[in-house]
Order: structure tokens, then C-alpha cells, then sequence
């Protein structure tokens, strides 16, 4: 299945016209994917499984080239924390979460302590230590060049402009 959905992404990931159509179609794509969240729900049928998956991620895309194809201020930075912080998320969540969990606070503040916590680990690592240490620079996918230095950065989707 992932390896489906690797090759697919592969395919479509530089076609501007699909990317354009996904936005055209947001809205039918996003009631289909309520829908077979639903079906989901309700049965377990492998046509309904994937049906899911595959709408679901056409209603991203879609609303994610719609309000995102454009520049905005704060895209090339989060554009270069996107991998540093993939790297430290699950690190921090496993860590915030065990220590919690061991002071019993309950269904909704002990979740909601390790998201404010992960996000917060996450960004203080990115921003103080790994974008400002020459060494841990690459380790973390970001370029070698000075410590501290900013990603030029790019709008998302687009074929005309470098994507990180």
C-alpha cells in the first residue's frame, strides 16, 4: 500500500494540471472522504478502506495547493523545519509522554501537555540548536552553510520555483 502511494506521489508530485484539478475538485473530494469516513465506520471492506486513504489525500492536496500556491511569509521557514521537526517529533512525544504518563493527569491534560510540549520541544531544537550548529545542519536535512543562516525557501507546488 505505501509503496503505492510513494510511486503515485512520485508520478503526480511535478504535474501543475492535476495539482490545479485536485483544487477544482476540494470540495467534491472532501465531501467523498466524510462519506467513506462513514462507510469506514461502518463496515470493513477493502474498497471502502482505500477509497478513504485516497480521498482524504486528494482533499489535502487540493486544499493544500489551493491556500497555500502562493507566496507567503513564513512558508520558506517552515519549509526548511519541515524534516528537522519530523526528525524530533515522535523523540520528544515518547519522552514527554512516558513521564506524564507516569503522573496520572488525566484523558486531557496529559495529551494535551505532550502535543504544547512536542511542539514546543520542536521548535526550541530547530530554531536554538540544530539551525545554529554548523554540525547538526545536515543531520537534519538543512544546508551546510552558516550556523544560523535562513532557507531560501519556496511556495509549495509549484514547478517554476525549488521545493525543499
Amino acid at each position: 500500500m505505501y509503496g503505492s502511494l510513494f510511486f503515485f506521489g512520485f508520478l503526480i508530485g511535478r504535474d501543475d494540471g492535476l495539482w490545479a484539478e485536485f483544487a477544482r475538485l476540494r470540495h467534491v473530494t472532501l465531501a467523498g472522504a466524510v462519506a467513506m469516513f462513514v462507510a469506514l465506520n461502518l463496515t470493513d471492506h477493502q474498497l471502502v478502506i482505500y477509497l478513504n486513504r485516497w480521498l482524504w489525500l486528494m482533499t489535502v492536496f487540493g486544499w493544500g495547493y489551493h491556500a497555500l500556491n502562493r507566496p507567503l511569509r513564513w512558508l520558506p521557514y517552515a519549509t526548511e523545519a519541515v524534516y528537522p521537526w519530523y526528525i524530533l517529533h515522535q523523540t520528544i512525544t515518547v519522552v514527554l509522554g512516558y513521564q506524564l504518563a507516569r503522573l496520572s493527569l488525566g484523558p486531557v491534560v496529559e495529551p494535551l501537555l505532550v502535543l504544547g510540549g512536542t511542539v514546543l520541544g520542536c521548535y526550541v531544537l530547530h530554531e536554538y540548536v540544530i539551525r545554529r550548529t554548523r554540525l547538526l545542519r545536515p543531520l537534519f536535512g538543512l544546508a551546510s552553510g552558516p550556523a544560523g543562516s535562513r532557507s531560501n525557501g519556496s511556495v509549495l507546488f509549484s514547478r517554476r520555483t525549488k521545493v525543499l
